[in-house]
């Protein structure tokens, strides 16, 4: 009961987060939002990184036997680099994603061989003292590089306008109806088609369960105000 009441005490804040965020998706678990199920797989290893971070301390407090380390250490090591690989995929249109994961199986390989004790990326003493090894930036640059590419990805779409969630379309044009969910992405794919058959191409901006439209491909004329009769139909 005191280890639960430490853990909580030292993770309070990541725990009412991940509440808040479980919470949310539990209200909307009827519309069916694209993402949502790496949404939850986040949610896990954000929670199983809260546990090493307890291991961590509670293991030095407590002279532990240090391959309870070298275990929180390879789940540590292994889990920050897939959390942004994760928000990669969710926002970003990536075909070869077994391509794009190379980095990060390295590094996890690489994470899992230490556990016998290689120092390459991180090592303990028997006094449960930390050793860096000599690949120990390699973590930090696979997250750097997978924050590089979710800035690529990023920046086109803030510069093209706001992006809209399926979920947010869902909700203006049909009140929220997840029935309508397979509708709408026909009625992308058609706009799509339709500008790419008239050679026009770009203007419509996709990310994973997102859409926006590219602003410098296009100009509203007359009144916009008028578009919400024509296009009642829907």
């Amino acid at each position: 009961m005191n280890m639960l009441l430490e853990y909580i005490g030292q993770s309070y804040i990541t725990l009412i987060l991940l509440a808040g965020l479980i919470v949310i998706l539990l209200a909307n678990r009827r519309t069916k939002i694209e993402g949502v199920n790496l949404v939850w797989v986040m949610i896990g290893l954000i929670f199983l990184l809260t546990l090493c971070s307890y291991a961590e301390n509670w293991c030095y407090e407590n002279n532990k036997p240090v391959w309870i380390r070298y275990v929180k250490s390879s789940i540590f090591y292994s889990v920050n680099p897939l959390l942004i690989l994760l928000e990669l995929y969710l926002i970003a249109p990536i075909r070869h994603k077994l391509l794009m994961s190379l980095p990060y199986a390295v590094n996890t390989i690489i994470a899992v061989i230490d556990l016998t004790a290689t120092n390459l990326i991180y090592g303990y003493t028997e006094d449960n003292i930390f050793l860096p090894g000599k690949l120990h930036i390699l973590p930090a640059l696979v997250i750097c590089f997978y924050i590089l590419l979710l800035t690529e990805y990023s920046i086109p779409g803030l510069q093209n306008g706001a992006m809209s969630t399926n979920g947010e379309l869902l909700g203006i044009l049909w009140e929220g109806a997840p029935e309508k969910t397979d509708f709408l992405r026909q009625l992308v794919k058609d706009m799509r088609d339709s500008f790419e058959s008239a050679g026009i191409s770009g203007i419509v901006v996709k990310r994973h369960g997102s859409m926006g439209l590219n602003t410098e491909q296009y100009r509203v004329e007359g009144n916009p105000e008028q578009l919400n009769d024509e296009f009642q139909w829907l």
